[in-house]
């Protein structure tokens, strides 16, 4: 099995800036574990804020708090792990500031 982990950012300008958080595992190039995962830079760190994943054994999107922990949950049981991780990435890099002002004001961050 091959695991692969890297690093998007979402704002060139910003290299300490909002960014994704990739791991993606194939096995004979079928995708078997995934992660997308949109962290924001607030206050001098990155926190989750969003993340699709299989954890479960079904692709899913979870909402997240600063804490990490989870406030929201979307399953998607009827798409193949490839076309969740296409999903993720299409949605966080049109909908990443949305996400991040959402977060702010559910967090209550200082805007």
């Amino acid at each position: 099995m091959r695991d692969a982990i890297h690093l998007v950012r979402l704002d060139p300008l910003e290299p300490d800036g909002d960014r994704l958080r990739v791991r993606i595992a194939t096995d004979r190039g079928s995708v078997r574990f995934f992660l997308v995962q949109y962290e924001a830079w607030i206050e001098d760190r990155h926190y989750p804020v969003a993340r699709y994943d299989a954890s479960h054994g079904t692709g899913h999107q979870d909402l997240l708090d600063r804490n990490g922990d989870n406030v929201g949950k979307k399953w998607f049981p009827k798409l193949a792990f490839q076309d969740v991780v296409t999903l993720a990435h299409t949605d966080f890099k049109a909908n990443w500031r949305r996400y991040r002002s959402e977060f702010i004001r559910r967090e209550g961050f200082e805007q």
